[in-house]
């Protein structure tokens, strides 16, 4: 019986060994409200469609009969995200930080008062740090040559850094 098993473990053991270990990754809509409250997620793969009306917007889903209506009055974010299962809880953790970026000006927002919010190049030179703000502050960037950036802005409960890019 020993030989057996060690015969099996020699022929099933090559097989385990090359099959590459990786997180499964899911594509979710991920819904933020202002309040400091968990952030609704939509598996993209139930998503049937998503209509944009004159107050609110209507997820429609295939595991659902009736959808799920989001005033935009309580609408923060919406964004998609694949996301490994590992970290699905995690990135709903840190997403109450909101960069928004258009061609002249960067913005930060967060549901709590900021504490500093700071821009730095990509070889860790801090090139602005714009101090604490109440719910949202803005940067010009005007003065930044085109290049990849990293703002890390800082509210009560966490610290989030996330790159972006000047055209």
């Amino acid at each position: 019986m020993r030989k057996v098993l060690l015969l099996l473990t020699a022929l099933v053991l090559p097989m385990v060994a090359s099959a590459p270990l990786q997180a499964d990754e899911y594509e979710y809509l991920w819904l933020y409200s202002p309040a400091p409250s968990e952030p609704q997620s939509y598996a993209i793969a139930d998503l049937q469609k998503i209509t944009f009306g004159e107050e609110a917007l209507q997820v429609h889903l295939k595991s659902q009969p009736t959808p799920v209506t989001w005033a935009y009055a309580n609408l923060y974010k919406m964004s998609l995200e694949a996301v490994p299962t590992t970290a699905v809880k995690r990135v709903a953790e840190a997403s109450d930080l909101a960069v928004i970026q258009s061609a002249s000006e960067l913005r930060v927002e967060s549901p709590t008062p900021l504490k500093s919010v700071a821009i730095y190049n990509l070889q860790g030179r801090r090139l602005a740090l714009l101090g604490q703000s109440e719910t949202s502050t803005t940067y010009s960037l005007k003065s930044l040559p085109a290049g990849v950036y990293i703002v890390r802005a800082e509210n009560a409960t966490q610290t989030q850094a996330t790159k972006f890019v000047k055209h």
